[in-house]
């Protein structure tokens, strides 16, 4: 039997002798698949330093103020018995928190963060003094009457 001429079986490509060879798919695939998982693992590795050593997001809550201009001076009641003055703490960083001391969720979560701040400053800590404000002066007088000593 023998193949008629629109027959795939009858169709012979021959290469020439000096042509290259032509890498399989295969090996094609391969090779990319190698250069993506390199470059996942350089995206990784670029994002994880990001994320370790890139630059810090702002504060949450509040403004911080950088200091260039110098603040005017005042005075503030507390629950010491006498008054305090910024100018009391002129030697150290000082930091105001306005809050309610019947804060259910942010207040005490603001100050626990405070808190690490002052063991992540280690000894520069000494010179850092945090000053709770309250908004709510009354609830805070009745707060300061039930707990004696804690405000």
């Amino acid at each position: 039997m023998t193949p008629s001429k629109g027959s795939a079986d009858a169709v012979h490509v021959e290469t020439p002798p000096n042509a290259p060879a032509r890498e399989g798919h295969g090996w094609r695939t391969y090779r990319f698949l190698v250069a993506l998982a390199a470059v996942i693992v350089v995206g990784a590795v670029a994002f994880l330093l990001w994320q370790r050593f890139g630059p810090r997001p702002g504060p949450k809550y509040g403004v911080a103020i950088n200091a260039n201009a110098p603040v005017q001076d005042f005075r503030l009641n507390s629950t010491l018995g006498h008054p305090l003055a910024l100018s009391d703490f002129a030697d150290r960083y000082t930091v105001l928190y306005f809050g309610y001391t019947t804060c259910p969720d942010i207040c005490p979560t603001t100050l626990a963060d405070l808190g690490k701040a002052e063991k992540l400053l280690g000894d520069t800590a000494k010179r850092m003094q945090v000053f709770f404000v309250t908004v709510d002066p009354e609830a805070t007088r009745q707060a300061s009457a039930r707990l004696p000593g804690l405000l």
